[in-house]
């Protein structure tokens, strides 16, 4: 598996200091107040300011804060855990996430942090680069009861499967021992709809679309489609193989004169073979979505009235190809 980018980012952060700590280094309140050199991580600790904070120093920020029997969990335990596209940011507004401090007592509320005092079983906390945090499992519970919504609840969880081993049989055997938790409801029902093989957050909102808002059956996930001859035509985010339907996702490496210019090769390539083929960016989930729903349902009535004795695609794979791929 990829380095984390978590992992990426450790060795640049900077670990809190106590106020009595950094007087001692003669670094007293007076030169503290001058923001341009010293931040306020939370009451009584300080770290340099910088121009800009990453995720993994956020996190790092909270560290000072956790007592006995607490952890970090949420997006911040997904993050250190691999799942990148969980770094704290709500991906449609571009706000902060709070990070989730568990098996807190009564605390005072800090900026950026968010407390939870359920009690937290200690077989469900272990401890990464000495940073206590829920397990894999919990973690995906959590994110599952706690995220936004039931949308962004999909994308936290297909996070968790796609970039830690974290697979739906162990969630299917945790939520059985959650009888009677605070919002099992709608985990059970994110379990339910959560999906291995997605590549990215946007690949996730980009199947609620599909499924959820436009009501199109469930699609194949980044399932490899072929020539008959054999060669790769491309893996698409979605496929319908009814209407021979490809629905993408362009994120920002798509905006590269290249890729862009590769992208549209790559779309004539299967409109060629037949395949009908539908595009989408975030500015269709941030501002368009109404109009991504309707070019979605028309790009599957299209499919479904193409003239089949015209299609040149397979889903079979040549014998030069792995037999595995992601199923939906």
């Amino acid at each position: 598996m990829a380095r984390s980018r978590f992992s990426e980012e450790r060795p640049a952060v900077t670990p809190p200091r106590a106020v009595a700590d950094l007087a001692e280094l003669g670094v007293g309140r007076s030169r503290l107040r001058v923001r341009t050199r010293w931040r306020r991580s939370s009451r009584g600790w300080y770290v340099p300011a910088a121009e800009s904070i990453t995720p993994t120093q956020r996190i790092i920020d909270c560290v000072p804060l956790l007592g006995a029997g607490m952890a970090i969990g949420g997006w911040a335990a997904a993050y250190i855990l691999g799942a990148d596209w969980l770094d704290g940011y709500d991906a449609r507004t571009g706000r902060l996430l709070p990070v989730d401090i568990l098996g807190a007592p009564h605390r005072r509320p800090v900026p950026g942090v968010r407390y939870h005092q359920t009690v937290l079983p200690s077989a469900e906390v272990m401890v990464h680069r000495r940073i206590p945090i829920t397990f894999g499992v919990r973690t995906a519970f959590d994110g599952a009861r706690w995220s936004a919504d039931l949308e962004e609840a999909v994308v936290f969880v297909e996070a968790m499967l796609a970039k830690t081993y974290l697979t739906n049989d162990q969630l299917n055997a945790f939520i059985v021992r959650q009888r009677g938790a605070t919002g099992i409801g709608r985990a059970r029902e994110v379990f339910e709809l959560a999906r291995p093989g997605v590549r990215s957050g946007w690949e996730s909102r980009l199947r609620w679309c599909y499924c959820r808002e436009a009501g199109l059956p469930q699609p194949l996930i980044n399932r490899p489609v072929y020539t008959r001859s054999g060669a790769l035509l491309g893996k698409p985010d979605l496929f319908d193989p009814e209407a021979a339907l490809a629905t993408e996702f362009d994120g920002e490496g798509h905006r590269d004169r290249w890729q862009h210019h590769n992208d549209n090769l790559r779309e004539e390539l299967f409109e060629d073979h037949n395949v009908t083929v539908v595009r989408s960016d975030s500015l269709d989930f941030r501002a368009a979505r109404d109009g991504l729903i309707q070019r979605v349902i028309a790009g599957y009535r299209r499919g479904l009235e193409r003239h089949l004795s015209k299609d040149r695609w397979t889903l079979t794979p040549p014998g030069w190809a792995p037999s595995e791929h992601p199923e939906s």
